[in-house]
């Protein structure tokens, strides 16, 4: 949105621009017939040299020949009737004032824990942080919920169905709905969602950060396996070799020895790991899904 409008804006000045050169052309083609006119309508006595008149001035080409006010104020005209410079398409409204989503959702599953809360909040295009926010809690009696979020702005792109930490970022999306054409008071249909991280996002964390490099489908340090199809039996509720704790223990984080093992630089290994997951929003997901229950 905000890219559409530098465009426009760049496209007014181009416009700006040629009424100049327009201007520049009908000086430069007419000056001469202009002076030529206003020399012949000066008085002037016997022997008087006719005087010179100033060039390159508005007075100057307005006194010029019938014709020649006629063709630029025509070319004037002809600017001022072009369209207004909207290079829109025509299905894209561009909205300029707060709006309001209501939305209604069939949960299932936890919505939250200590750390990680569900909300319903409103993101710029590509921001992990909302610009307004409102805690989702799911009766007790009832899966059914009713989110209502006001004050958007009109940069937000998306509202969002989501975790987030206590700091406000996100953790992860559960449902997202396009806000480009809302209206001020949009709603949103009853829509079932299952609060649960899907374990293939887990798996991206160790491909992208090459845990698979030393702990592939086939071979891996202290007899671990993370590569695609493995790393789940070989996580959740497995002793660590070197520690007491579990590998994975569902539900909770401290006991968990991979957190340990990715977060701490005490610990006497073969080989740090502390940081080979260095983007922080993947290890609070690793956390996050921890702490929901370790699914797969």
């Amino acid at each position: 949105m905000n890219q559409l409008k530098k465009t426009r804006r760049a496209f007014v000045r181009t416009r700006l621009c040629l009424v100049r050169l327009i201007l520049a052309g009908y000086t430069c083609m007419t000056g001469k017939a202009c002076r030529d006119s206003w020399r012949e309508a000066q008085p002037r006595t016997n022997g008087s040299s006719l005087p010179t008149p100033r060039r390159g001035t508005l007075p100057l080409l307005w006194r010029g020949r019938g014709e020649v006010r006629r063709g630029l104020l025509g070319g004037l005209i002809l600017l001022s009737a072009c369209d207004s410079g909207d290079i829109y398409p025509k299905y894209i409204e561009e909205r300029n004032d707060n709006i309001s989503v209501t939305a209604g959702f069939v949960l299932s599953g936890n919505t939250g824990t200590d750390n990680y809360q569900l909300y319903f909040a409103a993101f710029e295009e590509g921001s992990a942080t909302p610009e307004v926010w409102t805690r989702v809690v799911k009766p007790r009696n009832t899966d059914t919920v009713s989110v209502s979020l006001g004050n958007i702005p009109p940069q937000a792109a998306t509202v969002r169905l989501c975790l987030l930490t206590i700091g406000r970022r996100t953790v992860y999306d559960f449902f997202s709905f396009d806000l480009s054409g809302a209206e001020k008071d949009t709603e949103i249909p009853l829509t079932a969602v299952p609060l649960k991280l899907e374990y293939g996002k887990i798996q991206d964390i160790f491909e992208r950060s090459t845990c698979t490099a030393c702990h592939g489908t086939e071979n891996g340090g202290a007899d671990l396996l993370l590569g695609t199809g493995k790393s789940y039996g070989n996580l959740v509720g497995i002793p660590s070799l070197n520690s007491p704790k579990m590998r994975v223990e569902p539900f909770d984080v401290s006991n968990s020895f991979l957190i340990d093992v990715l977060t701490s630089d005490t610990l006497q290994l073969r080989h740090p790991h502390s940081s080979i997951i260095y983007n922080q929003d993947d290890l609070n997901l690793l956390k996050a899904w921890i702490e929901r229950g370790a699914e797969f």
